[in-house]
């Protein structure tokens, strides 16, 4: 039985440094240089987005998904794998340069995780997990390799009590209530799933000082490509290479033992079921 799920951490911070601060005594690393929108304002494609435009993020994504060496990919996918009027698209694919029989569909659902009183907590919103099942199912019948749901767990933390700036994560009690909430339902045989934790510790915007932590639950099992699709597969990597949609993946080693998953707890929050 599952007792954990591992997690790999990739802290970041993109500022800016002018050619005088470099000659002063000393340099405010982690000082926001402005105050930056909320991450809980942010959808889950233009996180998405953001992500693919980070190499190190990206690389820690789909490393942690099995990939390695150099891979194209790009963000809502339609041609050539989806009709062309038709409705939907893959939120992220990607396929190794020298492989692309082994390609990896990627659909993401966003969970937001906010702060109260009492600690954090996170909506289960039963029409996301819904959506996110059909949407798995519905791209492992295009006949990819592999086919994942990421889980985009989304916070600001800038309020969170913990003066660490790496401590102000989800708490692994609000995480076991989401992943029991997720496996109420199950994805298709084959289909894999993984978690891919985003948090804003600062009143800085989320693209210039944060964290992001990716951890496999189950990982996709290769199902194997039609040589058209392969084809297809071929003739698009090419294309997002010459638009130079591609990075070398490397996967870093895992920085923890794990969030504990066991015992099992009651969800304990109501399930809010909306359209989307």
């Amino acid at each position: 039985m599952k007792t954990s799920v591992q997690f790999r951490v990739h802290i970041y911070h993109n500022r800016f440094i002018p050619s005088a601060e470099l000659y002063t005594p000393s340099i405010e690393l982690f000082c926001p240089t402005s105050v930056g929108d909320s991450i809980d304002r942010t959808d889950e494609t233009r996180l998405l987005r953001w992500a693919v435009r980070q190499p190190e993020i990206l690389s820690l994504l789909l490393g942690s998904l099995g990939m390695a060496g150099p891979v194209g990919f790009d963000v809502e996918v339609t041609s050539p794998f989806l009709p062309r009027h038709g409705a939907g698209d893959i939120d992220l694919l990607a396929a190794p340069v020298r492989n692309p029989q082994e390609a990896v569909a990627i659909q993401a659902k966003r969970f937001k995780v906010t702060l109260g009183d009492s600690g954090d907590s996170v909506s289960l919103d039963a029409a996301k997990l819904d959506t996110l099942i059909r949407q798995c199912n519905d791209t492992i019948a295009l006949g990819f390799d592999r086919v994942y749901g990421l889980v985009l767990i989304m916070m600001d933390g800038q309020t969170h009590p913990a003066p660490s700036l790496p401590h102000r994560r989800t708490s692994p009690a609000t995480f076991r209530r989401l992943y029991h909430f997720l496996k109420s339902q199950t994805l298709a045989p084959g289909i894999g799933l993984a978690f891919m934790e985003i948090v804003q510790p600062t009143p800085a915007g989320f693209h210039e000082l944060g964290f992001v932590a990716v951890g496999v639950d189950e990982p996709a099992n290769h199902k194997g490509q039609s040589g058209e699709v392969s084809a297809r597969v071929e003739k698009w990597t090419d294309k997002v290479l010459r638009k130079r949609k591609h990075c070398e993946v490397y996967l870093p080693p895992p920085s923890d033992a794990g969030i504990p998953i066991q015992p099992h707890e009651s969800v304990g929050l109501r399930l809010v079921r909306r359209s989307e």
